[in-house]
């Protein structure tokens, strides 16, 4: 199941030549596990160009529980992440992980098949809505390439 993603990607333009931060979102929609390439051309209203360019891996995640009653006592909202095929899940580089883009796994393993994360069960109910929430996981692997992947959860 596809479910889609938004990645940030941050880029300098520069201005009378003072450097401005600037940052490019793109919401991805249908797309299937695998490997990207990207290339993002962004212009300013004088014509500032700023551009940038890498590879991404769209992962499969899958968020546990599924339904998320806010008043139950569990511990852990559970992720387990495996990239495409061909990948070793070891290069998962578990501590920059986060749900939401906000929230840092309190634990997390990996092995070749997949990585396992664990966040904090009530501060992931603070930050989600009653009915379908779309729980997107990001992060990158050792070697920086960033990954992201989501799945739903019914929150009650």
């Amino acid at each position: 199941t596809d479910y889609p993603a938004t990645t940030m990607i941050d880029d300098n333009a520069t201005y009378n030549d003072t450097v401005l931060n600037t940052s490019h979102s793109a919401t991805l929609t249908g797309l299937s596990i695998g490997t990207y390439n990207y290339n993002a051309i962004s212009y300013d209203c004088v014509a500032n160009k700023a551009q940038s360019s890498g590879t991404f891996i769209f992962a499969d995640v899958n968020v546990m529980p599924t339904t998320l009653n806010t008043k139950s006592k569990g511990e852990y909202v559970t992720a387990t992440i495996k990239l495409p095929a061909g990948y070793d899940n070891t290069i998962i580089d578990i501590s920059t992980v986060k749900l939401l883009g906000t929230l840092s796994p309190v634990s997390g393993s990996s092995t070749g098949d997949s990585a396992t994360v664990k966040f904090n069960r009530a501060a992931v109910g603070g930050i989600v809505s009653p009915g379908s929430n779309i729980m997107v996981v990001e992060g990158s692997t050792f070697g920086g390439v960033p990954f992201v992947g989501s799945s739903i959860m019914n929150v009650q």
